[in-house]
């Protein structure tokens, strides 16, 4: 069983420069299956300094037969780093403090669990591993290009499902811009359809309007001929006025131009016939104001077209996305069982 390896962490808040601050002191007490306690590697700075070392790292399994276990002999033989059992680092930032001494304790771990793997986990010694040949189960080359060659139809199948798709969010890209042209011709007759009932509108509103006013005249008008008509046999003006009365107001059929023969004969029909084109336009305000709301209609359900299209095209895409994201990853896993066959076996060739 291995022997564990030991180390203590002494952290505590300072005041330095009037700023407070935290130092972390980390010390490796039992450096367990590890060959020395140099656990951490400094960079020396200046030489004759070593309150200027810096920690480099934690150190790794090929530093501990790189760089030497103290400063002045890691000085004499001209290295820029050396290794150490104690390391001390001060920090401003608490949470970047407490970071630091998880990360230490992760790395010191990491250290000791990599030396003994590399220690026991591969060494057949001092006993040798026997083998007895031939041995159906024994291999490592066949089982790799079995692996291989496996991992090689899966990249092609997803390679042609990739395919496919790439295929399917084309037409789906293609249905889409359909589906705008659509709206968009839509849209465009409903607005021709817009300006067409403003126009009708605003011209039965004129006509409404106009109708109004001379409805309003008339009225006048013809209490006035009704109440001089009425009154005209009492009156008794001198001969002349009374031929200018009878040559102006005189009743139908009257002469041409009087008041009488002007209202009955003329504007009394055009008031008849503007009424009935009053009523037409109000027909065709009807009639284009269903139009609009068919068309208004058709617009929203082109619409309702684009949006599924655009939702189909969109759905597409993230498929496809994550299928050439598994597609990636089995040539990366492709690539790494072709570089593992290559090693043991250089003239190997795909098939």
């Amino acid at each position: 069983m291995a022997t564990s390896s030991f180390a203590q962490q002494l952290r505590k808040a300072v005041v330095s420069d009037a700023v407070a601050k935290y130092e972390l002191e980390m010390a490796i007490t039992d450096r367990g299956e590890v060959p020395d306690a140099g656990f951490f590697l400094m960079r020396i700075v200046l030489t004759d300094d070593p309150k200027q070392d810096e920690l480099e790292r934690v150190a790794g399994v090929g530093d501990l037969f790189e760089w030497e276990i103290d400063r002045p002999t890691a000085l004499r033989n001209g290295q820029d780093f050396y290794r150490t059992s104690v390391v001390t680092k001060v920090y401003e930032d608490i949470q970047e403090a407490i970071t630091a001494k998880d990360f230490l304790a992760e790395q010191v771990n990491t250290l000791v669990d990599d030396y003994i793997t590399y220690d026991t986990q591969f060494e057949a010694n001092p006993t040798p591993e026997i083998f007895e040949f031939p041995e159906p189960s024994v291999g490592v080359l066949t089982p790799l290009i079995e692996d291989y060659v496996a991992k090689t139809e899966e990249v092609e199948a997803q390679q042609e499902f990739l395919t496919e798709k790439t295929a399917d969010c084309a037409d789906l890209d293609a249905a889409y811009q359909v589906a705008l042209q659509v709206r968009d011709d839509q849209q465009a007759a409903l607005d021709a359809l817009k300006r067409t009932q403003t126009s009708i509108n605003a011209a039965l509103s004129a006509m409404q309007a106009f109708k109004t006013v001379s409805e309003n005249l008339t009225g006048d008008v013809v209490s006035a001929l009704e109440a001089w008509a009425l009154n005209r046999g009492s009156m008794s003006p001198a001969p002349e006025v009374q031929d200018m009365d009878d040559e102006l107001l005189s009743d139908p059929p009257g002469p041409a131009g009087t008041l009488y023969s002007g209202y009955y004969d003329e504007y009394a029909p055009a008031k008849i016939t503007f009424d009935t084109a009053i009523q037409v336009a109000i027909a065709e305000s009807s009639e284009i104001g269903t139009r609009v709301a068919a068309q208004t209609t058709a617009r929203d359900d082109a619409q309702n077209e684009v949006n599924q299209a655009l939702s189909d095209k969109e759905t597409c895409a993230q498929a496809e996305a994550t299928i050439s994201s598994v597609l990636a990853t089995l040539q990366q896993e492709q690539a790494q069982l072709l570089s593992d066959i290559v090693a043991l076996c250089p003239n190997y060739t795909p098939p």
